[in-house]
This record gives structure tokens, sequence and C-alpha cells, in this order.
């Protein structure tokens, strides 16, 4: 039957669940009383009363969402949460390449990501960055075209990913559309878009958002969300009636793959990774049609174990 939930654990399930896993336990008469004494104890004694009921009743089991990763007051086992990928048969081999060219083949991804209902924000991905002595940090951005040149982003020039990448111009960035079970994976070297490049898409954005990047010295300190409103309200005063310019702390930047890695799910853990690299100029490169294989243009790509 497993291991029964203290008191405080329930207390809190309950607290902070408002019953919605108390229907997938398994039904009984005393589970039933225990259930309504819970809902209608409007008195503390009631409630606490109500709740000893329910954990002693033999048909409480651990099958409540709350309760299923085990867990101490210092230490949480996440060793049971895992989910079903793909099947054998849904693969996703090199038959299935829609194209040699690995940008053309992210295209059919991201156009089934963006139809995808359950996906909300298809262009979100991960950045990751790293300082010049080696220390990396990663977080969420959104993607804002792509191209053979490369993949397209926006963002403050003076926050800690402009830094590191000032000091430390490469990147990678990893797209990861969770309904699909595929994720993609980009490496390569970054550069600072032209200015009057980032100014065209700058002055695209709603007038609320280009406030906000005046408004915002993104990743410096401040006393609090108070001070964020006041400034916003200054600036939204001192441009009611103009453009908005564009801050010289804010720009674009274009990441040029040179590695794009396919990886798809599989539910017995034996996951499709197909990666494509292109070969820096002068490196010799041994193309044997099995374990590495010319795509298009100077690309070439390989299957990778998982």
């Amino acid at each position: 039957m497993g291991i029964r939930p203290s008191y405080s654990v329930m207390t809190s399930c309950l607290g902070v669940c408002t019953l919605p896993c108390l229907p997938e336990m398994i039904p009984s008469q005393g589970l039933i009383r225990a259930i309504g004494g819970v809902v209608s104890g409007s008195k503390s004694f009631l409630r606490q009363r109500a709740l000893q009921r329910l954990l002693s009743t033999s048909d409480f089991l651990t099958g409540c969402p709350c309760l299923r990763t085990k867990h101490t007051a210092s230490e949480m086992d996440l060793s049971d949460m895992r989910k079903s990928y793909k099947a054998d048969e849904e693969a996703f081999e090199e038959k299935h390449l829609v194209s040699l060219d690995p940008i053309k083949q992210f295209e059919d991804w991201f156009n089934q990501a963006t139809k995808c209902p359950a996906i909300g924000e298809a262009n979100a991905m991960c950045l990751a960055t790293c300082s010049k002595d080696g220390r990396p940090s990663a977080r969420m951005v959104l993607l804002k075209g792509y191209s053979d040149e490369g993949f397209r982003f926006f963002t403050n020039t003076e926050s800690r990913k402009g830094a590191e990448l000032a000091c430390n111009p490469f990147a990678s960035l990893v797209f990861y559309w969770e309904p699909l079970n595929r994720q993609v994976r980009v490496e390569g070297p970054v550069t600072q878009m032209p200015k009057e490049k980032a100014e065209g898409y700058f002055h695209s954005r709603p007038k609320s958002s280009q406030i906000g990047a005046v408004v915002s010295r993104q990743s410096t300190v401040i006393p609090s969300r108070e001070y964020l409103r006041q400034k916003n309200a200054e600036v939204e005063e001192k441009f009611r009636d103009s453009a908005v310019p564009m801050p010289d702390y804010w720009g674009g930047y274009v990441l040029r793959p040179e590695v794009i890695e396919f990886w798809q799910g599989q539910t017995n853990r034996l996951h499709d990774r197909i990666v494509f690299r292109r070969p820096a100029e002068g490196d010799a490169v041994d193309v044997d049609g099995v374990a590495q294989r010319k795509g298009e243009g100077n690309w070439i790509f390989q299957r990778l174990s998982p």
C-alpha cells in the first residue's frame, strides 16, 4: 500500500490542491465520510478530526498526484517522475529528413511546432552564454527570425548575456517542444546586428514594449517593483506624443550555426539524435557515407548514440 503520508503532508496537500486529487483515490464508505468531514468541517478542530479519519482510512492510497513524489523536509526524490515518449515505429530516422540542409529541416520542425495547439510559444528558446572565466548562464528568450545567415534575437546589450557575449562571443540555443517530444540544439559564434536592422525591429514592437526597453537597465539591481512602475510612468509621459528612440543599450544578435542537432525522444530512452556540423574552413573531413554523411552545402551529418 506504500508509505502513509503524515498529517502535515496531507493538510498541505489539501490546502494547496483544494481536493482535486481525492477523486483519484479508491472510494469507500470510510473515505467518503472522511471527505465529507473535510469539506463540511468549518471549524479547525472538525477539519483536523476529518483529516485524521481520512489518514486512518485503509483505502487512502499514495495515488494522490501531490504525494507521488517521495520527499522529506530536506530532500526531494524525483526518481519516479517519468513519461512515455514515442514508440520505436515513430523513430526519427535519416529517411525522415525533409532536407539535408539543417536550416530547412529546422523550418519543417518549427512549422510543426507552431501548428501544435499545446505549444504556446514555439519560438521560445534557452540561450546559454559563458563568461570569460568559463562560468555559464542560461535564460529563455524569443527567436525573432532565422535564415541561412543564422538565428536572430534581441536584448539589452548591457545585460548579463550581453556582457558575456561581448567577452566570449559564442553561445548555444535549445528549443524544446515537449508535446512533440522534440528538441533542437544550435551552437555557434554570435555577432551583433547592425544598428539600423535592430532599430527596424525595435520600432515594429508595441509602444509599451519599446518603453519597457528604455525603462529596464536589464540585470541591474533595483529597489522595488514600484520603482519600475514610476519609471515606466515617467517614460510614458515623456513620449506620449512622440516616437520612442531605441536606447543605445539595446540591440540584436545573430548566432551563426556551426552545429545543429535534432533530437526526438523514445520511450525506451534510445532517443534519436541527428547532428549537422559545418566544418571550419580547411578542416579535413572524412565522409564515408555511413558514420559521416554529406549534407547540402558544406554541411555534414551523423547519428549520435543517445
